[in-house]
């Protein structure tokens, strides 16, 4: 105890600092050697702080407490973070930060696959065969008129009165690991944009000596005919739900039993220890015809016990509302607006647009008879029951060699 006394009455001064996450960070960025590799292809000349300790600076910034390029002197200072620097806060203005964002401009691309490759050096087990690739948007306020890439297009962010960029990305399925990522058009489609990117991917995996020849998975928005047929062209793997009238006629054709049968291993995060088997499915194959050609693909045809909830439930709400909004039209009919046929016609339309769901499980009828009109309606029992054997279920298709467990998560990792 008196050395500990001793110890403690021999300290002037000491600081606390909260470091939160940075040095497990520097750990990972001092092994990515991010700051020679931008020092390498990006040198500073004279300045006082060099580019590669600028983007550090930067890089534990945004990862920790994202904040404008002003504020992140004041922020290092404060939060003890410069300690893990070679110079003080101080040092690391807007304009030394502002240099380094112009001189990695032009050299984005070396670099990222230069840091990519000291990834995959340093952490192999991110190699994966299954790549994810999506598409996401950010949108902005104001106009940007001279702006190419910031454009009207679909919304993800459910802004459809602002311009918005698009950003399109490859990863590593279960780890997570960015393998390419690209600035697209905000009015960019989905669908056209799967061939270019992977064009774009093959050139750094080929640099990197990728150890798998990899399986694109992506959304139903960017699955096609054409985009299948040119995959298989490729001699490219591809897994997505995409259910063609041919796929829906397989996914329709499974017997129930056979469904349950086969329970499949993955489950959700969100799914209790003793939970039951969340995902069902058994494979089919398909003569999938094109350009004068033929291929066998895989059609894992899956029921989802949460789908299956999701699916009767919204049947059900838009079946009870399409029949209460089609029995107020019967009851006011002949009275006012609904004495003219062309007003009920537009009336009964409208229903069906607005519950979609139900549109094909109710027949009506509307005739005109001595100045009367007459509505009449019912439920469609067979469509009933045919809409509750596909509550559930869905497909994924596939050219890979992938067993059925590796097809759920391969396409579910990317999105729990």
């Amino acid at each position: 105890m008196s050395q500990a006394n001793d110890f403690n009455n021999a300290i002037v001064q000491h600081q606390v600092h909260k470091l939160s996450g940075s040095p497990l960070l520097w750990q990972i960025i001092n092994a990515l050697q991010i700051e020679q590799s931008i020092d390498e292809h990006c040198p500073g000349g004279k300045q006082a702080v060099s580019n590669g300790q600028a983007a550090l600076a930067v890089l534990l910034t945004r990862l920790l407490k994202p904040k404008a390029l002003y504020k992140i002197a004041p922020w290092l200072k404060a939060s003890g973070v410069e300690v893990l620097l070679k110079h003080e806060a101080e040092a690391f203005t807007d304009d030394a930060l502002g240099r380094l964002l112009d001189a990695l401009s032009p050299a984005t691309e070396t670099l990222w696959t230069q840091i990519i490759g000291q990834a995959l050096q340093q952490y192999p087990a991110m190699a994966e065969r299954v790549i994810q690739y999506d598409i996401t948007s950010c949108y902005f306020e104001g106009s940007y008129e001279d702006s190419e890439l910031v454009q009207y297009g679909y919304s993800r962010d459910h802004r459809p009165d602002a311009k918005q960029m698009n950003l399109g990305l490859s990863l590593t399925g279960q780890s997570g690991l960015p393998l390419l990522y690209e600035l697209l058009a905000g009015n960019t489609a989905d669908n056209q944009t799967p061939f270019a990117h992977l064009a774009k991917l093959k050139q750094p995996l080929k640099t990197l000596n990728y150890p798998f020849s990899i399986v694109m998975v992506s959304d139903r928005a960017m699955l096609n005919r054409q985009l299948v047929a040119g995959y298989l062209q490729q001699k490219q793997h591809f897994v997505g739900p995409w259910t063609p009238p041919e796929v829906r006629d397989i996914v329709r054709s499974v017997p129930e039993a056979e469904l349950m049968a086969s329970p499949l291993a993955f489950q959700p995060q969100s799914a209790k220890a003793d939970a039951p088997p969340t995902y069902y499915g058994v494979m089919r194959e398909w003569a999938f015809a094109y350009d004068h050609q033929q291929a066998n693909l895989q059609v894992l045809v899956l029921y989802s016990r949460g789908k299956a909830r999701l699916d009767a439930k919204k049947r059900q709400d838009h079946l009870d509302k399409l029949i209460s909004g089609l029995t107020t039209i019967q009851h006011n009919l002949n009275r006012l607006r609904y004495k003219r046929y062309c007003y009920v016609q537009e009336r009964i339309h409208a229903l069906l647009r607005r519950y979609p769901v139900a549109r094909k499980l109710v027949t009506w009828s509307l005739k005109e008879d001595a100045g009367l009109l007459k509505f009449t309606f019912e439920q469609v029992e067979e469509a009933l029951a045919e809409a509750a054997h596909m509550d559930g279920r869905y497909a994924l298709v596939t050219n890979s060699d992938l067993s059925a467990d590796a097809l759920v998560i391969a396409f579910k990792q990317g999105k729990c």
